[in-house]
């Protein structure tokens, strides 16, 4: 009997840990099967002490079981990322239709998903909904009940006004949809150069000003990029509440600085595949080669070695990229050393790191946190990192970072670390978001729409705790197209 009660245990263990597991990777779960567990694993090892006594067995095992009830207790309800779908290879990230009707109470499920999603994430609730968000989604759920349909942008837009109030850029909602009809011109007009100014005579800047609850942004500049990518569809043109019926005038800026008018009508917005086969772009062209997040290059007559990260990812062929780059520096005698952060959007902050292990400094600052664990705040402060150099090729010449309203997240975070700590020369335009800011994200998709988003679980504080700057700062600043120019002018080898 004492033999099959200790199995049972061991079962039991083992299913609680499995369940979690299971719940991070393969599916939902009601976070009530946590409660089950816990008096489930109470109620066994009450039993395991019923009979005949093996005291040091029985201490072993409750031992055991109390280490069971915290990893639940944990797994289940002090974890961000419970019913998440971001740690799922295979997960469906695409809603219902865009003009597909959704009923009223199926919306209200959805909208009621979300503020618990955002109430039992973010670090800005750990004491409840704030009065205002609580005003906004009641709000919400009155708007809802006054439209004659219901779509998936309508709940998009609903929910997107009431994260857009908090101003963090990492927390909003999105619809992605499976088959997304784009404006034919688009690649004609940027293979031209032209710029888009205005929407049916109205500039970019005003529409943006009338839009911007429908974004979550930091910056405006970084919000009116945003606006400016959802003009190219009709499905995006359908969420903004632009119609297609009269077709709509954009209004473009040649290279020549000639504004010119184009009227585009429905039938001008076509499939993926029919938009590749009219602009002639074929899978061996230049637009589809594969993408390269990391790559270098060297120009010898600036003594320079640019580093272009487009994508923070912290994998072996960045690790690579970065090894080769610092040895063919040390071969060649290269005194300057670039990141190009420009077109960056964030990604694991491990790269900086990673990068400043070739530079000749025993220690360096990092930043601290606030994390939200359910009902728990986890605070760090700003630590001393002893940096693992790579004592064979380690670079003692100067440093620059290249920067824009696009390096954001952990792009900002690796022009952070290299200002906050002096280590190199930031060049180009502010970051797109704060340092001081909120982030690392738990990404979820709600039941009836299908729509998908994503919360901030953490609080971040900047590395140099005294800068009052709001943003990153460049040392030199400049038109963002223009900052490697103008690094290559203070690099440039003199005669």
């Amino acid at each position: 009997m004492k033999k099959q009660k200790l199995i049972i245990n061991f079962i039991f263990i083992i299913l609680s840990v499995a369940i979690i597991l299971f719940n991070l990777f393969i599916i939902d779960m009601p976070r009530w099967i946590g409660a089950v567990l816990m008096l489930a694993i109470i109620g066994l090892d009450i039993w395991l002490w019923i009979g005949k006594k093996k005291l040091v067995m029985n201490i072993v095992m409750t031992i055991v079981n109390v280490l069971t009830l915290v990893i639940v207790l944990v797994g289940v309800y002090c974890n961000p990322y419970w019913n998440s779908i971001s740690f799922r290879k295979n997960a469906d990230y695409y809603c219902v239709n865009y003009d597909e009707v959704i009923t009223y109470e199926d919306s209200m499920c959805d909208l009621d998903c979300a503020m618990k999603h955002l109430e039992e994430c973010h670090p800005l609730f750990i004491s409840g909904l704030s009065d205002d968000m609580e005003a906004l989604y009641e709000t919400a759920r009155e708007n809802l009940k006054s439209y004659e349909r219901i779509t998936a942008n309508v709940l998009c837009k609903e929910i997107q006004q009431i994260f857009s109030s908090m101003g963090d850029g990492h927390t909003y909602i999105f619809a992605n949809f499976q088959d997304y009809h784009y404006l034919k011109s688009i690649y004609h007009h940027d293979i031209a150069g032209d710029v888009l100014v205005g929407i049916n005579n109205r500039s970019i800047e005003e529409l943006f000003e009338e839009k911007k609850a429908l974004f979550s942004y930091e910056t405006e500049i970084y919000g009116i990029n945003r606006l400016k990518s959802d003009l190219y569809t009709v499905e995006d043109l359908d969420y903004l509440g632009i119609n297609l019926e009269n077709g709509i005038i954009y209004t473009y800026v040649t290279p020549e600085g000639e504004r010119v008018d184009w009227t585009y009508y429905r039938e001008d917005f076509m499939t993926y595949d029919e938009y590749m086969t009219f602009n002639n772009i074929t899978d061996d062209s230049q637009e589809n080669e594969e993408y390269e997040f990391v790559s270098y290059k060297i120009i010898p007559e600036c003594n320079l070695a640019v580093l272009e990260l487009y994508s923070c990812n912290y994998n072996d062929e960045y690790k690579e990229c970065l090894k080769s780059m610092f040895t063919e520096v040390k071969e060649k005698g290269i005194n300057n050393v670039c990141v190009d952060l420009r077109n960056n959007g964030g990604g694991s902050s491990l790269v900086a790191n990673e990068f400043i292990r070739y530079l000749d400094i025993d220690t360096y600052k990092s930043w601290g946190q606030d994390w939200r664990l359910g009902p728990f705040i986890i605070k760090s402060k700003g630590s001393t990192i002893n940096n693992e150099r790579s004592k064979e090729l380690l670079f003692t010449g100067n440093v620059y970072a290249l920067t824009s309203v696009f390096t954001y997240s952990s792009a900002m975070d690796f022009a952070m670390l290299l200002a906050d700590n002096n280590l190199g020369t930031i060049i180009g335009e502010a970051s797109g978001n704060r340092p001081g800011s909120y982030g690392d994200i738990a990404v979820f998709k709600l039941p009836k729409s299908g729509l998908v988003m994503q919360v901030s679980t953490k609080k971040w504080y900047r590395v140099d705790t005294e800068c009052l700057d709001e943003f990153i700062e460049p040392d030199i600043k400049c038109e963002s197209s223009q900052a490697l120019d103008v690094l290559k002018s203070i690099c440039e080898v003199k005669e």
